[in-house]
């Protein structure tokens, strides 16, 4: 499968289904068992998309580490959220995990809630981690697959 980027109106016209702010917090409460509450508003997220994908991706994925949202599952939350909606775009990130050892990918997911990683830098993550993939059928199936495929890194990022 060849990896094609979606024009912007394709990938804007489909924001809304997942970076909602409801639905941000669906997905959080899916991965979080505890349904831990609200610390910090969500109200920045539609001001930070543009024409660019990856650059409002990333811009995403570095705001919500520093607004940590929830008491927990900030990382786990902001990961399904970006991959569910590439997945709508037929696309996806490729991250690795395991068992019992940190791979560089989880790494950067650990740095990121840490502030410190740019957004210049995280762009360039998700352009070597995106890949190819079959288009879901809803939202509901993209975050479910989501959730899924990547379940080891997920359990990984719950790791304090």
């Amino acid at each position: 499968m060849k990896k094609q980027e979606p024009s912007p109106a394709q990938y804007l016209a489909l924001k809304d289904l997942i970076f909602a702010k409801e639905r941000i917090i669906q997905i959080h409460n899916k991965i979080e068992a505890k349904n831990t509450k609200m610390m910090a508003s969500l109200d920045w997220v539609d001001a930070i998309f543009d024409l660019d994908m990856y650059e409002s991706l990333a811009r995403f994925l570095n705001r919500f580490a520093k607004a940590h949202p929830f008491e927990d599952g900030n990382k786990r939350t902001a990961f399904v959220t970006t991959d569910s909606f590439l997945r709508l775009n037929r696309l996806k990130l490729d991250i690795k995990a395991e068992k019992k050892t940190t791979t560089e990918d989880e790494k950067f997911f650990w740095q990121n809630a840490n502030n410190q990683k740019s957004a210049e830098q995280t762009k360039q993550f998700l352009k070597e981690h995106i890949v190819p993939a079959r288009k879901p059928t809803s939202v509901e199936q993209a975050i479910e697959q989501s959730i899924q495929e990547n379940s080891q890194l997920l359990e990984n990022l719950a790791a304090e």
